[in-house]
């Protein structure tokens, strides 16, 4: 495990498995499990990212997992300022460096690649190969170059009540 010196903190019950990378500042909260590579990020409560990937630059939402080798992209190959769409328009974010901001409950599958800026709402579900949307909407099924599907309001509740559940291994 190599942890920069500056890198944070780390709340009660989290887990900073061996051979993780931290750079910081960051913040790894209360019964989050971590792996892999992380710069200066925000990961909050029972936030999975137990295997290789990198996020960087990112804030992550309670309850998101994310699956193997997920990797978020935080700088664009231009160096340019990061870009992001907003309310029909085109914003200059006035940031160099952003990776992905993703919502409560939401999922990545394995080797999923996120866009520099990359946002997801809660409850977001994304996999596939390529890199999904940089805005994916809340309760969507985003496969990677393909149109979202709707993810079932229920469906969501009901996952969001076992991850929740006392006793169960969230992470």
């Amino acid at each position: 495990m190599r942890i920069h010196k500056r890198s944070g903190l780390h709340r009660k019950n989290s887990l900073i498995k061996s051979g993780a990378k931290i750079y910081g500042p960051c913040v790894i909260g209360e019964g989050s499990k971590v792996a892999g590579e992380i710069a200066e990020s925000i990961f909050h409560s029972f936030v999975n990212k137990q295997h290789d990937g990198f996020v960087g630059h990112s804030y992550i939402c309670p309850f998101v997992n994310l699956g193997a080798d997920t990797v978020t992209s935080d700088l664009k190959n231009n160096y340019s300022n990061i870009r992001q769409k907003f309310r029909g328009g085109d914003i200059d974010t006035g940031m160099r460096f952003l990776g992905s901001i993703l919502g409560d409950h939401t999922k990545t599958s394995i080797n999923t690649m996120l866009n520099t800026g990359t946002i997801a709402g809660i409850f977001a579900n994304i996999f596939g190969g390529g890199f999904p949307s940089k805005n994916v909407r809340s309760f969507s099924w985003n496969e990677a170059g393909k149109t979202s599907e709707k993810y079932d309001f229920m469906k969501a509740i009901e996952t969001a009540k076992i991850v929740m559940s006392p006793g169960v291994e969230n992470n």
